[in-house]
């Protein structure tokens, strides 16, 4: 019977063939395999796969990266400042070059700050879904979903701004603390 590192060696060895050009990320495989972890990295280097064990070593240190970033949920309250970037209803005219005077809305996204500076200030997640992803053009082009936040601000409602937590996107705020808590209640009538 094979050992566990056995087993290791021959599952990094089935991922050094069959994964370049095979269409899934790295990072996907060895995490469906199990081998997020210290001690199959040292397997992995002991083996002379060093730029795997640099992957898995990628792996572990970015997972335990996002267990320590705190997921935003519904009823978060959140300051979002100057630099940071989200996806808003704005004027085509401050978007895009051959747009000039048409004040038509647009979602696009935007850096907070200059022209867009109203969007300062306190907002309230509303929402939050895991969506956004798909795949590029070429093989092995996947792109995953990812954490997406809906919230509208809290002293003008009518203003909602968007942005991701995790993924591939142009819009994140990747680590944001929540400053308090909203509740919503429903009354039936």
């Amino acid at each position: 019977m094979a050992t566990d590192d056995e087993l290791a060696i021959c599952q990094m060895r089935t991922i050094e063939t069959v994964l370049p050009g095979g269409g899934m990320d790295f990072e996907t495989a060895l995490e469906r395999l199990g081998l997020i972890d210290k001690k199959y990295e040292i397997i992995a280097k002991k083996e002379g796969m060093t730029w795997l064990a640099d992957k898995i070593n990628e792996g572990y240190n970015g997972r335990d990266k996002m267990r320590r970033i705190r997921i935003l949920e519904e009823g978060d309250i959140i300051e979002l400042k100057e630099g940071h970037e989200i996806y808003a209803d704005v004027p085509e005219h401050f978007v895009f070059t051959n747009r000039r005077g048409c004040y038509k809305l647009t979602h696009h996204n935007i850096t907070i700050g200059g022209n867009f500076d109203y969007f300062q200030g306190t907002y309230i997640v509303y929402k939050t879904s895991l969506e956004g992803g798909g795949t590029g053009h070429g093989p092995g082009d996947v792109y995953p979903n990812g954490h997406r936040v809906f919230c509208e601000k809290k002293d003008n409602p009518e203003i909602k701004v968007d942005f991701y937590q995790s993924g591939a996107f142009t819009a994140m705020i990747k680590n944001i603390e929540p400053v308090g808590k909203a509740y919503r209640q429903w009354v039936a009538r």
